[in-house]
């Protein structure tokens, strides 16, 4: 399915950053950065980098919350 928006962990290798940021722009997704250690606790996860989320519920939301945000 097609990711409707990226989120990006602060504390991502720059390897890792560059690979998701190529991936995001060539699908049109929107790509989001957070701050380091942001996304691991948001999701219960420790040491998650990077989440995807397909169109619907949770990603209209967030969408709509981060939309005066920049984008990387």
């Amino acid at each position: 399915g097609e990711a409707a928006i990226v989120l990006l962990d602060g504390a991502a290798s720059d390897n890792t950053r560059k690979r998701i940021m190529d991936a995001s722009h060539s699908h049109s997704a929107p790509l989001y950065g957070l701050s380091e250690g942001a996304l691991g606790h948001a999701i219960g996860k420790k040491g998650r980098m990077v989440i995807c989320l397909k169109a619907g519920g949770m990603a209209d939301k967030l969408l709509a919350t981060l939309k005066d945000e920049p984008r990387l």
